[in-house]
This record gives C-alpha cells, structure tokens and sequence, in this order.
C-alpha cells in the first residue's frame, strides 16, 4: 500500500476544500429557504386580504392550501437532493436535527392554535424561525442567515404587541427580509463558488 505525505500547505488546502465543499452542498438547499418564503408570504398576505374583505371565515384556507402544496414540493426536492448526494456532512445531519425538530414544534404549536390563540402562536412561529435560522446561518458562516435569525427574533417579540392581522403583514415582510433575501444570495454564492 502507498503512503502519501502531505505537507502542511496540502493538508491546509485539503481541508480548506473539504469545508468549502460541505458548505457549497448546504447552500445548495437555498432553493428550499426559497420555497417557503414565497409560500408563506403569500398565504400571510392573502389571509390579510381575506379579512380585510370581510371574509374571516375563509381567511385561513391558503394555510392548509400552500403549505401541504409546499410539504409536498419539499420533499420531492429533498429526495432529489438525497439521490444526487454523494456523501452527508455533519452538516447536513445537524441541519436535519435542527429543521426536522422546528417541524415537529411547528405542527404541535399549529395544532393547538385555536386554543391557545393564533395571536400567541403566530410570534411564536416567528421566534422558531429564528432559531432555526441563526443556527443554520452559524453552521454555514452565512451572515445573512444569522442576521434572518436576529430579525426573525425581533419581529416575533414586536409581533407579541400587535393585532392579529398586523402580525400577517409581519410574517409576509419577515419572510422577504429572512427567507427570499438569504435564499438568493445562497443561491448566488453557490453560482460565484462554482465558478
């Protein structure tokens, strides 16, 4: 068997590439911070249309709508994702902990919104997104991830003192300045790294 040596600058190189590479295939999921921030802007925006119409009682139909049509594209892209993948970084599985348990939160709070209150829920929701949003952006090293996270933060305790349908134009804006903003600037980087 053949033993090879690497110098110092190698080894650096190696493992600078090996880093690169494992953030280059986390970016790469932009496409879903994409996803779900058109999707739940709009139903943020369409549900404030609907109430300001007068028309409550069907205010909340583009919840269930867009996110079961959203579930159900992200997981095709997921699975997609899984068949052209190579090899999974930590990364990666920390990433999966971290969104897979927001997701669990999400419905166990989603479930319980008629009784504890859809003015409560709400911030909360935004708060998760933070979390899991700073936590992402600090694995990758992508500032506006985190910076999403912080925002994400102050609109959910700002979103805690406001009227309801204040909170879904909240939602709506968090979702551009933290999902659309971060995703595409992934989505660029990745392009700019290829290259």
């Amino acid at each position: 068997m053949e033993q090879n040596n690497l110098t110092h600058e190698e080894s650096l190189r190696l493992i600078g590439g090996m880093i690169q590479t494992a953030q280059n295939k986390f970016t790469d999921n932009s496409s879903h911070y994409l996803l779900w921030g058109y999707l739940v802007a709009l139903a943020s925006v369409i549900h404030y249309v609907l109430i300001r119409f007068g028309l409550e009682e069907l205010a909340w139909v583009p919840w269930p709508i867009l996110m079961t049509a959203g579930g159900i594209i992200a997981g095709i892209m997921g699975y997609r994702s899984s068949k052209k993948a190579q090899v999974t970084t930590y990364t990666d599985r920390v990433a999966g902990f971290v969104w897979g348990g927001m997701v669990i939160v999400m419905f166990a709070l989603l479930i319980q919104g008629a009784s504890l209150g859809w003015q409560v829920v709400y911030p909360i929701l935004m708060l998760l997104w933070g979390w899991a949003l700073f936590i992402s952006g600090g694995m990758i090293r992508f500032t506006p991830l985190i910076l999403g996270g912080i925002y994400n933060w102050a609109m959910g305790i700002f979103a805690f003192y406001q009227p309801f349908d204040v909170q879904l134009l909240l939602i709506a804006t968090s979702m551009v300045a933290t999902y659309l903003i971060p995703g595409y600037m992934l989505k660029l980087k990745v392009k700019r790294d290829a290259a």
